[in-house]
């Protein structure tokens, strides 16, 4: 059975929001402060509110939760359609130095805590160090955009730069998909395994390029 009164609530919540979020816009931009930083501290008081007072039903916040994902998609898909093709590929040579940091300064440290402090084992350790290589990009590069940063050549090799993190994500994960359960039955052989995994990766993506 349909609550309307929970639906009524829900509507009026959305209404309230969608002003209050208009209003941030218009007074952060009037302070030249980026809009996304006041939707994010709305978004944090509704948020604080709603764990103390309860106003939110589960649905609705369900429905709040999908449309807040829904927002980072569309930062994401507006960044890659600011995105010049050609800086990106001369911003390369300078990026692929910065892009092993972020993954050696991120990936190899979350799994030595994970493994040796927290004691939580090889594979989860070594999956929550690969999650830790991926960078999200949606935020900081609206800000850039916002604040006219983003068509430089600073802001181009920041998305050449993420966008290396992401792709080296995906295949460091198929690695660990691939020797997880070596790892987990101690067999001795996940390098044989990752191995394997590296050829099958560059195989197909010689093929790829060559196609």
């Amino acid at each position: 059975m349909i609550d309307n009164h929970a639906i009524h609530l829900f509507e009026l919540l959305l209404g309230v929001l969608i002003v209050a979020a208009m209003l941030l816009r218009f007074w952060f931009g009037r302070l030249g402060a980026p809009s996304l930083v006041g939707f994010i501290l709305l978004g944090f008081l509704v948020r604080l509110l709603d764990s103390q007072f309860e106003f939110i039903s589960p649905p609705a916040l369900h429905i709040l939760e999908f449309l807040s994902g829904i927002g980072i998609f569309m930062l994401l898909f507006r960044v890659g359609l600011d995105s010049s093709m050609h800086e990106l590929v001369e911003k390369l040579p300078r990026a692929t130095p910065i892009w092993l940091g972020n993954v050696a300064l991120s990936g190899i440290p979350a799994y030595l805590v994970c493994v040796w402090l927290l004691d939580l084992g090889q594979v989860p350790g070594m999956f929550i160090a690969v999650a830790m290589t991926a960078t999200s990009i949606a935020v900081s590069a609206e800000i850039w955009r916002s604040a006219g940063a983003l068509d430089n050549p600073d802001g181009a090799l920041l998305v050449e730069v993420a966008e290396l993190d992401d792709l080296s994500g995906v295949v460091l994960l198929a690695m660990a998909l691939a020797i997880a359960p070596a790892l987990h039955l101690g067999d001795g052989a996940p390098m044989a395994v990752l191995a394997g995994e590296v050829g099958l990766l560059l195989g197909r993506g010689g093929a790829e390029l060559l196609a």
